[in-house]
């Protein structure tokens, strides 16, 4: 039994610090976009709406987390007279695996890749400097070369690691390899308790897949390292097929 309340509670905090983040998150951006609403702005900078789509798909996450909960709780009162003992184990499984689920949600998401997309672009055509676009400004270059920040249109909320992340994937899919790792350095600058290791790891696969196609071998292989030693199984069969990218001899930055 106590044993049982212990796994409980350990496991609870986990959840709530989960329900904590996402609510905090739904919070600020839903108190922007009302804002912006009822200045006329609404989703005016391309970062706003990238969140916003975020936002809907971890609401579902949250509303699946709450269920866990409810089914932990009753777990325990079952245990309290004579349940079955290998339930709560189960569920510690069932809530680790919703987290994995909801990263991969995210990520395959084709609204939220194509909005994600729509920030590329803009880096792309407007040479934006993607450290101050992750943190919600807009500075780019004049063509005389001075930089320029705007202060009228910006996000009032920066990206996190799995955002950069994210984008910087699928800006090394776009073949900007140079992009994709500053998009990637972002992520690993704003790694946090709640970055699971399958995305670090990921992010330091990536990370690899940059240097060796910026021609910097020994750097791919310190990341590939470091990816290894937080999750030595990272290498799915989708992973490994990516690899296959090293073969390419296209190497435009």
């Amino acid at each position: 039994m106590i044993e049982s309340l212990s796994e409980y509670l350990v496991s609870e905090e986990v959840l709530n610090s989960r329900l904590r983040q996402l609510t905090d998150n739904s919070l600020t951006l839903n108190s922007i976009a009302l804002k912006e609403d009822t200045e006329g702005s609404l989703l005016g900078h391309p970062l706003d709406v990238y969140l916003i789509r975020r936002m809907a798909i971890e609401w579902k996450e949250v509303k699946d987390l709450l269920r866990t909960k409810d089914q932990r709780l009753s777990d325990v009162q079952m245990r309290q007279i004579g349940g079955h003992s290998n339930h709560t184990n189960a569920l510690n499984v069932t809530f680790d695996s919703q987290l994995v689920s909801s990263s991969h949600e995210i990520i395959t998401n084709k609204e939220l890749k194509d909005t994600a997309f729509g920030v590329i672009s803009l880096v792309n055509t407007y040479d934006l400097d993607i450290k101050s676009l992750a943190n919600g400004f807009i500075r780019s270059k004049t063509s005389s070369g001075v930089e320029v920040t705007s202060h009228e249109n910006q996000s009032k909320v920066a990206l996190n690691a799995f955002d950069c992340y994210l984008i910087g994937k699928q800006t090394f899919h776009n073949k900007k390899y140079l992009n994709a790792k500053q998009w990637l350095t972002e992520a690993v600058d704003r790694l946090d308790d709640m970055t699971s290791d399958e995305i670090i790891a990921e992010i330091f696969n990536y990370l690899s897949f940059c240097e060796q196609k910026i021609g910097k071998p020994s750097e791919a292989q310190k990341y590939k390292r470091l990816s290894a030693a937080i999750k030595p199984d990272i290498e799915t069969n989708e992973l490994i097929s990516e690899m296959k990218v090293f073969n390419d001899t296209n190497t435009t930055y």
